[in-house]
């Protein structure tokens, strides 16, 4: 039964008289409506219905006390809030599956337009409407009735702002269902006031936020209509949990604990109510704030080796969202001038490590870039910033611009003295690869040897890790391949000790390499594909495309030419990507070379000429590329590219499927 929307402040008797109704049960002068009621279902079987309970549940009483009497009653309630009654069994009704969704919009429409199908052209359209309406049955059905005016398509565009397009319910729905927004404000309009406060500012949160987040960002108020200051408030961990089980909120279990999401359609409402207010303005720097100091604290863990390498990733991924979040108000036009811009600025910096392991080289280097600007002081900030920005130029090939960067980013940091070691050893670090990528072996081997000293001396196991490899890869350069296996070794039992997917994936390929060297390509088969596991791991895109690259040559080597084909063009695509131009060259480079092998040397050159044209616009060299092929299948090259001598001598070898380069 439907039950009545506007009741005295006492439930218990209109709530009886609504459920006796139905019932044909009558008050009499002897006997009050609710003993009549008890009275009358003991006796009986009866599935009692009861729909919107959640503005009634002052009377949730009643409803006991009538379960308690009645053997044979059930009561079925559609609630936003459990009633909590004993023996009550919770059921949450989520948001529509994808596919459910999908035919629920094509019903509404066909109902507002009897012609309307979905098609090839028109379903992705419609899929994106359900999913940026989160399934909600409302939205959908409100957005399908629109297919009499516009196709999937433009509805689509239409959807930016849900709100002010959801409307025209039907007209015999009760008024607060014929708009999403009157349903949004009958939930809203029954919080009291700490929780709808609660309500406008989580919605700062992107990607949802953990209790301890919330609670730090929410809870303050703002005294004096004339100074508002900020104080503490009174927001604790039971009103965040009372806008869960009033269905505002919602949890789920992730990597690294249990997160509380809002679905997007109530965070645009929460956020037009926040939007206009100095609330607004005092939330989003407290977030800022928070994400701030929480993700450099959580770097700082992660280097000295307190945070495991898979927490450290699980916290930068389940707030990516908060982070761009935060730094786009950060670097807003109108934040000009503000401490909201420095702390953007130190939040970019903490994330650069993250943003290179995860292939977010484009991305990253533009935050660090805006936060550039709006860091003059030479400090230790800016010299982290510059040093972000050389890092990432240099996976990208840019020399240059990479070396520039980092020896500013060293003047200064030699002006501020040894307080700032952790920063100089990144920097010497980093510049150890620019040169490296150079063939500048000596050079790279001081730099990387000082990093080294400087990373032990302060304690940072991951970059001393780190290091050790890459002295190794110096020392395998030189020819001195003991000393290069002894060095990953080494630095493989170090990242097993640190528990680190990354380092483990590093140095598994490193030891790939020393196989492939030697000739044994099962051996090497076998570590590039452990190297590869643990990349997917963690989700570390440009390692996960380096190792694609190495098991495209080796099983190449093997005659596998369609898994090569398969291995070369995954890798060539994440590197694509990501914007990293030394990949893509090691990528044309292989691919060249399979079709070498499988009689296609017109096509070989012309990707050989591309591998050069973008090695010399990179200023890299040619020989440190093609020497990973072995002297056994090596192509022998002009200076121009062409291909002379392919391997396989006769008929062209047909890949499955067609030759896809």
């Amino acid at each position: 039964m439907r039950l009545p929307q506007n009741v005295d402040r006492d439930l218990s008797l209109p709530v009886a008289r609504a459920i006796a109704q139905p019932l044909s049960i009558k008050e009499t002068v002897n006997e009050h409506v609710i003993e009549k009621l008890l009275s009358t279902l003991t006796t009986k079987q009866v599935l009692l219905v009861l729909d919107n309970f959640e503005h009634l549940l002052d009377a949730a009483v009643l409803i006991g006390n009538l379960l308690s009497a009645a053997e044979g009653l059930k009561v079925l309630a559609t609630t936003r809030e459990a009633l909590r009654l004993s023996g009550e069994y919770e059921y949450i009704v989520s948001p529509l599956p994808a596919n459910a969704a999908l035919l629920l919009f094509e019903e509404q429409a066909r109902a507002a337009q009897a012609d309307f199908a979905l098609t090839p052209e028109n379903t992705p359209a419609v899929i994106e409407i359900c999913r940026r309406l989160d399934g909600l049955p409302l939205a959908v059905e409100l957005a399908a009735a629109y297919a009499r005016y516009w196709s999937p398509q433009i509805m689509l565009r239409k959807l930016e702002q849900r709100l002010p397009m959801l409307v025209g319910g039907a007209r015999d729905l009760p008024v607060r269902q014929q708009t999403l927004r009157n349903t949004l404000d009958w939930s809203y309009d029954l919080l009291d006031e700490t929780e709808r406060s609660l309500l406008r500012r989580l919605c700062v949160f992107i990607g949802g936020f953990t209790l301890d987040a919330a609670i730090q960002v929410c809870n303050f108020e703002i005294a004096g209509e004339e100074t508002r200051t900020v104080q503490a408030g009174v927001i604790t961990q039971d009103q965040i949990l009372s806008l869960q089980r009033k269905s505002l909120i919602y949890l789920r279990e992730i990597a690294g604990g249990g997160r509380h999401f809002m679905l997007e359609t109530i965070r645009e409402y929460a956020l037009e109510r926040l939007q206009p207010s100095i609330e607004g303005k005092v939330a989003r720097s407290r977030h800022l704030d928070y994400f701030s100091t929480f993700v450099q604290g959580a770097e700082d863990s992660f280097l000295s080796g307190q945070l495991p390498e898979s927490a450290w990733l699980a916290v930068r991924a389940n707030d990516y969202d908060n982070v761009n979040g935060a730094l786009s108000w950060a670097f807003h036009p109108e934040q000009a001038n503000s401490q909201a811009q420095k702390h953007g600025a130190s939040l970019a910096s903490a994330m650069k490590t993250f943003w290179y392991m995860q292939g977010h080289l484009s991305e990253g280097r533009g935050w660090l870039e805006r936060a550039l600007a709006f860091s003059k002081q030479r400090d230790t900030l800016r010299a982290s910033i510059l040093a972000g920005i050389g890092l990432m130029a240099w996976k990208q090939g840019e020399y240059s611009l990479a070396r520039a960067h980092l020896e500013e980013s060293q003047s200064l940091l030699r002006e501020l003295g040894r307080i700032e070691e952790r920063e100089t050893a990144f920097v010497l670090h980093v510049f150890g690869h620019v040169r490296f990528d150079q063939n500048d072996y000596q050079a790279v081997q001081a730099l990387f040897s000082e990093s080294l000293a400087i990373n032990q001396r302060l304690g940072n196991p991951i970059e001393s890790m780190s290091l050790v490899g890459d002295l190794g890869l110096v020392a395998y350069h030189l020819g001195a391949y003991g000393e290069a296996r002894l060095h990953f070794e080494k630095g493989l039992a170090h990242a097993h000790a640190q528990g680190s997917k990354e380092g483990i994936a590093v140095h598994l390929s490193r030891l790939g390499d020393l196989a492939c060297l030697e000739g044994n390509f099962a051996l090497a088969r076998q570590l590039f594909e452990e190297s590869l596991a643990n990349c997917r791991e963690i989700n570390d895109v440009l390692d996960i495309a380096s190792s694609l690259h190495k098991l495209g040559q080796v099983v190449r080597q093997q005659g596998d030419y369609e898994r090569a084909q398969s291995f070369l063009l995954e890798s060539v695509a994440l590197q694509k990507a990501q914007g990293n131009r030394q990949g893509i060259v090691e990528c044309l480079a292989g691919m060249a070379g399979l079709c070498v092998d499988v009689g296609h040397p017109d096509i070989a050159a012309r990707l050989f000429g591309a591998a050069e044209a973008l090695l010399r616009s990179s200023a890299r060299r040619w020989p440190q590329l093609i020497k990973w092929f072995g002297t056994a299948t090596r192509p022998t090259c002009t200076h121009h590219g062409i291909v002379k001598k392919p391997r396989t001598g006769g008929p062209k070898a047909r890949l499955k499927g067609g030759f896809l380069f």
